[in-house]
């Protein structure tokens, strides 16, 4: 249903009306077995798309939006500055609700609804601007990684906190820019815009190299749980 939905409707309509057509959809998922942890919605089952993916039906939270919520929601509280990188649409909406922070949005692709487009090589913001960056699934997409990152630890503050998540692949980094053809390197890639695949080890020691102290958060629990959440999963913290 959820398919169908999406392919006969402009995506405009869509986000124009999203409330008001989550609300009813809803209704069609409503139970007791499963709990979003951003919404609060409680469901008999997920939205399951196309990718394997866990949708929440009444606020569109994917399983890594709902496992960054718990992370990093106890981290919100004073007065501190986030930058979120694309950010997706729950979870801009939940941090648009904490009136203590200064929440700073921004896309450069233009796919996002955010509030700045920062080129991630030379960002325009100061030195030490941010108490914390969520820089989920950017780094892949970017030729120039390494000064991406340098440009990242050089606008968090010191003691800041950078949340990095990409696609992961075992063994090595594999890149090659010399590929700019979408359906190689979707076929070399995963994707048509990504530029590399990144192993954990790999993209911690790139951080690391730029100046972080960067930690491996690995998930690997065999259950959903109530919540949702992606069975394997990695996030890196990167401090300053």
């Amino acid at each position: 249903m959820y398919h169908l939905i999406k392919k006969f409707f402009f995506r405009p309509w869509m986000l124009r009306y999203e409330r008001l057509f989550r609300a009813v959809l809803y209704l069609l998922y409503a139970g007791f077995t499963y709990r979003c942890n951003c919404c609060g919605a409680r469901l008999r089952s997920f939205i399951h798309s196309a990718g394997n993916e866990w949708l929440c039906p009444l606020c569109g939270s994917l399983p890594r939006d709902r496992r960054l919520w718990q992370i990093i929601s106890p981290l919100l509280t004073g007065n501190i500055s986030v930058l979120h990188l694309s950010p997706s649409r729950c979870i801009d909406r939940l941090m648009k609700n904490i009136p203590e922070i200064n929440y700073v949005t921004s896309d450069f692709s233009g796919e996002f609804n955010a509030m700045c487009r920062f080129d991630l090589t030379a960002v325009a913001a100061g030195d030490n601007s941010f108490d914390i960056i969520i820089c989920y699934h950017i780094l892949e997409h970017i030729e120039k990684d390494f000064q991406a990152m340098k440009e990242l630890y050089r606008i968090l503050k010191p003691h800041g906190k950078c949340f990095v998540q990409t696609p992961f692949t075992e063994g090595a980094i594999v890149e090659d820019f010399s590929v700019t053809d979408p359906a190689l390197r979707k076929l070399l890639f995963g994707q048509h815009d990504h530029v590399r695949w990144y192993s954990t080890d790999g993209l911690r020691q790139r951080l690391q190299s730029a100046g972080f102290t960067a930690s491996l958060m690995e998930f690997t629990a065999t259950e959903k749980g109530v919540n949702g959440f992606k069975v394997n999963e990695c996030i890196i913290i990167a401090n300053k």
